[in-house]
């Protein structure tokens, strides 16, 4: 179609439906007009302006099925978006999975290994569903039982909190018990769709490789041992080498003692510091907030900006104090990158902006709403890559 945009409608005729399944298919225009196909829009698949943003896209509607669509572009510009749409009837017959395969092939090597290949392939079970838990696409030959299977509370409860791991991670697995069995349940979300890929495999499919298991725990207890051996020589001679010499005892305990000693004043030093230049930085809010003549105001805003430069240095030599005693930790926990990012704009765009910049964030879709980490470090290492940026930046 790009090669050849003054015969659309004829290329866009030999694409319908050469798959000969009853799909759907048809071209959209920027400004959202159906040049050929069903009327659909972002209202029935949100999704659709990611296409127009020129990116392939996959989205569902429980009414109209699933849709695949793509940019068409002419020039550097997406001119349509070229789609083909399943009905909910097609999707099983197309994309569903087959319930119980042949055994892999195993490698003509594995005679020879005297073990047997691990393959779960004809008792795994895997099929397409919303991120929400509603089925799209099944497993052929899904039935009754397989209903009542995912909608048993334990198998229920097991896929939920595959979901809630999904919301950090790109793929999830749990062990589940319940009164239908053992079983290992799994899921990944699917790049650029509003999908995830779930199932499960018996235990009794994993414990099968148990023997192979065996000897690959002792093969690692055999290693361990070496290592020990090993680690105890290495040991005894370091050991030795420390026990010839006392005056270098002594001298490593006075060079300790010193380094403490430095990190000790430093603290002190810093702590004690930055209490008269937070009563400066207060009273020179106060002069900001109240004085009225221009020159002192100017004297006040230079007075800020050196205080804070000042106290920004005081807590980044804390900061190394820190990590010189081995007090410096980590405060993990969930936190919002949008929120984070958001807070470091505000700190650098002002600057940016006197200077004449233009500050752009561009943040991948893909990043989860929610991460884990030090939220205060993270930001603190952002803040100065992009304050170097803007300072920096001509």
């Amino acid at each position: 179609m790009e090669s050849h945009s003054a015969e659309i409608e004829g290329v866009l005729a030999g694409f319908e439906d050469t798959e000969g399944k009853g799909a759907l298919s048809g071209l959209l225009a920027m400004d959202g007009r159906v040049w050929d196909g069903a009327e659909i829009d972002e209202s029935t698949f949100p999704r659709l302006r990611y296409a127009f943003g020129g990116n392939s896209i996959i989205d569902y509607n429980d009414s109209l099925g699933l849709i695949f669509a793509v940019p068409v572009y002419n020039g550097d510009n997406v001119r349509y978006v070229l789609y083909r749409l399943y009905e909910p009837g097609l999707l099983t017959e197309v994309f569903g999975l087959a319930e119980a395969g042949a055994k892999a092939s195993l490698p003509a090597t594995a005679p020879a290994l005297g073990h047997p290949w691990p393959s779960y392939d004809a008792d795994s079970r895997i099929l397409i569903r919303e991120q929400g838990g509603k089925l799209i696409v099944p497993y052929a030959g899904f039935g009754e039982k397989d209903r009542e299977f995912f909608a048993d509370p334990h198998i229920e409860a097991g896929f939920a909190t595959i979901r809630e791991k999904l919301s950090q991670s790109k793929s999830a697995a749990v062990y589940s018990e319940s009164p239908k069995g053992k079983f290992f349940l799994f899921g990944a979300d699917l790049p650029q769709t509003n999908c995830s890929m779930v199932g499960y495999v018996p235990w009794e499919a994993v414990a099968g490789s148990i023997s192979r298991i065996y000897f690959l725990v002792v093969a690692v207890v055999a290693l361990l041992l070496l290592l020990f051996a090993i680690a105890s020589i290495y040991l005894f001679m370091m050991q030795a080498r420390a026990a010839e010499s006392d005056a270098l005892k002594a001298a490593k305990k006075i060079a300790d003692d010193a380094s403490a000693a430095k990190s000790r004043f430093l603290s002190q030093m810093s702590h004690e510091i930055r209490t008269p230049i937070n009563a400066v930085l207060g009273l020179n809010e106060m002069i900001l907030r109240e004085s009225k003549e221009s020159g002192t105001r100017v004297y006040a805003q230079k007075i800020a900006s050196a205080g804070q430069t000042l106290l920004s240095l005081i807590n980044d030599v804390l900061d190394f104090s820190k990590i010189e005693s081995g007090h410096l930790e980590l405060a993990e926990t969930d936190y919002e990158p949008m929120e984070l990012l958001q807070d470091i704009l505000n700190l650098t765009e002002p600057r940016a902006r006197e200077k004449g910049l233009k500050l752009f964030f561009h943040v991948d879709e893909n990043i989860p709403q929610r991460l884990w980490g030090d939220a205060v470090r993270i930001r603190q290492i952002l803040l100065n890559l992009v304050t170097n940026a803007v300072k920096y930046t001509p």
